[in-house]
């Protein structure tokens, strides 16, 4: 398993030296969200900055259609829970934008990927309607 083998800090710090490397990056966002999707693992990537490394993720490589699925995955799977709602408001905060913010970041990203559904689907969830199929 990755996560008593230390893989979540593997990934976030491989994400934070190469933050411009798409193929680090959707990979990255890939792992934070497949962790962040058992209740242990999710906890781990909001304790660790798992929600910073996403943001990062995906506004510095919005162009890159892989980042924006990705990262888009993974934070609708955290936004799914009452602690990663939370985790992921607070942060966007602190940025000064609220969750608008990470609503505008979302439509600009689905505005450059129309055919990406990840965006769709984390738009609805972020909005708090039913995830579409």
């Amino acid at each position: 398993m990755i996560l008593p083998q230390g893989g979540l800090d593997v990934v976030l710090n491989a994400m934070i030296t190469w933050p411009s490397d798409p193929a680090v990056q959707s990979k990255g966002c890939l792992a934070l969200g497949n962790i962040g999707f058992s209740s242990e693992g999710e906890t781990m990537v909001l304790a660790r900055g798992g929600v910073t490394a996403l943001a990062t993720a995906l506004r510095t490589n919005i162009t890159n259609a892989a980042v924006v699925e990705e990262a888009s995955d993974a934070i609708a799977n955290l936004v799914a829970s009452p602690v990663g709602r939370k985790v992921l408001s607070d942060f966007w905060a602190a940025q000064g934008v609220g969750m608008q913010g990470l609503v505008d970041t979302l439509e600009y990203a689905g505005g450059l990927h129309p055919g990406c559904s990840s965006v769709r689907e984390c738009l609805d969830a972020v909005r708090g309607n039913p995830m579409s199929d």
